[in-house]
């Protein structure tokens, strides 16, 4: 997200610089003053739009009868619309970057004294092994889209955002879109962009940072 007013800004993260204890680490000054910045309404709206990415996202689970992943997706007809979608994120509506995202979501493991999550630990690597040689098939060698997979470990009693392990792992970097250089594709990536600031003008000007709508 980018700031209005750049200056007010820097004020800000003087003023926090000042006022929090040293042993803070300084990127949390600009981040308090993004916050606070924010929330006078001092974010820039519509956003920028020179640099855009693009994230495909893919759900499996799970099953707790069987303990087998299901909806793998890793069938040749899958593979092929997976990667048809990739495609139509870098040439039909050119991103900057382009990645696939793969989330194996698990059932939640109960226990005491934090045998919850080390149950919920190794649940989510079981899983993540089982699917992992499918994993390699997503994308074909020589695409620039990147590819990163998340087995959350969930724990009962809190979704995963309070309470469970995992973290998105990277299987392959996203590149830079190549087809960007192209005329034609470049002529596309402009219509996004318009596209984007439409909508975008509809919503109200966000109060919070990172805006999420």
């Amino acid at each position: 997200m980018a700031i209005a007013d750049q200056s007010a800004f820097e004020r800000l993260t003087g003023k926090y610089a000042g006022e929090i204890d040293p042993r803070v680490p300084a990127c949390q000054h600009s981040y308090f003053a993004a916050l606070e910045l924010s929330a006078l309404g001092g974010l820039q709206w519509p956003p920028p739009l020179d640099y855009v990415v693009a994230i495909e996202a893919k759900c499996a689970y799970l099953n707790s009868d069987t303990m087998r992943v299901m909806s793998q997706k890793s069938s040749p007809k899958k593979v092929h619309n997976m990667r048809t979608q990739i495609g139509e994120l870098l040439e039909v509506l050119p991103f900057n970057r382009v990645a696939l995202l793969d989330v194996i979501i698990n059932p939640p493991a109960t226990g005491r004294n934090g045998q919850a999550w080390l149950s919920a630990a190794a649940t989510a690597v079981g899983s993540l092994r089982e699917m992992m040689p499918n994993l390699c098939d997503r994308l074909p060698s020589d695409s620039p889209a990147g590819h990163f997979v998340v087995s959350w470990g969930a724990v009962a009693g809190g979704t995963e955002t309070w309470r469970g392990t995992g973290a998105p792992q990277q299987l392959r970097v996203a590149k830079e879109n190549p087809l960007l250089q192209d005329s034609t594709i470049h002529t596309r990536r402009c219509e996004l962009e318009d596209n984007l600031r439409r909508i975008l003008a509809r919503h109200p000007q966000p109060l919070r940072f990172p805006a999420v709508l």
